[in-house]
C-alpha cells in the first residue's frame, strides 16, 4: 500500500515537470518570434516572389526640379530670350544706320561758304540740307556767317553741291530754286535733275516740270521695250497672224519714234527714260 502511494507521487511529480517544460518551450517559442526582423509588405512579397520596389520611395527621384533648381532653369531661359532680343535690336539699328548712310549720300545739298574768309585766304563754310524752305537754308547761311572770325562776313556762294545728277548750280543760285529742285529730285529721282540738264539747267524747271507731268513714259531696259509695249496696247495683235507678229520690227519703230521727234530719252543709270515732246 505505502509502494503505491509513493508510485503515485513520482508520477504526480512527473506530470508536473513535464508541464514546466511545455511551459518554458512556449515562453521561448514566443521570444524567439519576437525578435525576428520584419519585411515590409510594401517592399517584399510572400513566398518565392520576386522584390518590388516601393514606388514610393523613387517618387523625389523622378519628379521635376523643384525650388532653386527650376528658378535657375527659368533665369537661363530668361536670359537666352534677352540675348535673341538685344541680336534683333542692333541688327536692325545697323540695318537702319547704313540705310541713313545711303540716303545722306544721295540727299540734294549744298556747300556755301563765307567769300569774307575765302578772300582772305581761309575756308569757311557748311555743308546744307537743300531738301528744305528757302527760309531754313537762309537761317543755317546766316549762322555760318555768324561763326566766322571775319569781321564783315556777308556774302556767301555755293562752292560745291550733291545729290543733283547731271544738273549744275551756279554760285549765286537762289536758295527758292534750290529748295524747289530738291524736292523734286526727291519725289522723282535722278532723272528729274537729268530733266532739267535737257532743257538748259535751272532755267529750264518749268519745262521740265510741266513734261514731267505730262509727257513722261516710264524706265525701260531700253527704247525698243517701250516700242514693243505702244505696239501692244494700241494694236490688236492678235488678230494677225503669227508669222506676222513674229516679224515685226520693233527696233525700227523706236528708231522712227526718235527721229520723227515723238518721244525723247534720257539715260540714268542704265536704265532709259522715255519722254513725249509736249
Amino acid at each position: 500500500m505505502k509502494q503505491n502511494d509513493k508510485i503515485g507521487q513520482l508520477l504526480n511529480k512527473q506530470g508536473e515537470l513535464n508541464q514546466t517544460n511545455e511551459s518554458n518551450k512556449d515562453i521561448g517559442s514566443s521570444e524567439s518570434a519576437n525578435t525576428q526582423v520584419p519585411r515590409s509588405a510594401s517592399s517584399w512579397t510572400l513566398g518565392n516572389e520576386e522584390p518590388r520596389v516601393d514606388a514610393a520611395s523613387c517618387a523625389d527621384e523622378t519628379a521635376e526640379p523643384q525650388g532653386s533648381d527650376a528658378e535657375e532653369q527659368q533665369a537661363d531661359h530668361e536670359a537666352d530670350r534677352e540675348d535673341a532680343r538685344e541680336q534683333l535690336a542692333e541688327e536692325q539699328e545697323n540695318k537702319l544706320r547704313e540705310f541713313r548712310e545711303e540716303r545722306q549720300g544721295n540727299m540734294p545739298r549744298i556747300y556755301v561758304a563765307s567769300l569774307a574768309d575765302y578772300n582772305a585766304g581761309e575756308l569757311h563754310g557748311r555743308w546744307i540740307d537743300a531738301n528744305q524752305s528757302a527760309e531754313a537754308i537762309h537761317a543755317e547761311v546766316a549762322a555760318m556767317l555768324k561763326e566766322s572770325k571775319e569781321p564783315f562776313a556777308e556774302e556767301w556762294a555755293i562752292h560745291d553741291y550733291e545729290g543733283f545728277g547731271k544738273l549744275g548750280l551756279s554760285e549765286w543760285e537762289s536758295f527758292e530754286t534750290v529748295a524747289e529742285v530738291a524736292g523734286l529730285i526727291e519725289e522723282h529721282g535722278e532723272v528729274f535733275a537729268a530733266l532739267m540738264d535737257y532743257f538748259g539747267g535751272t532755267s529750264g524747271l518749268e519745262e521740265a516740270k510741266r513734261t514731267f507731268a505730262e509727257g513722261y513714259h516710264g524706265e525701260y531696259d531700253s527704247l525698243e521695250d517701250y516700242a514693243s509695249l505702244l505696239v501692244e496696247e494700241t494694236c490688236d495683235l492678235k488678230a494677225l497672224p503669227e508669222f506676222v507678229r513674229g516679224h515685226i520690227d520693233y527696233d525700227g519703230i523706236a528708231h522712227d519714234l526718235e527721229i520723227s521727234g515723238d518721244v525723247f530719252t534720257i539715260e540714268v543709270d542704265y536704265q532709259v527714260h522715255v519722254f513725249s515732246n509736249v
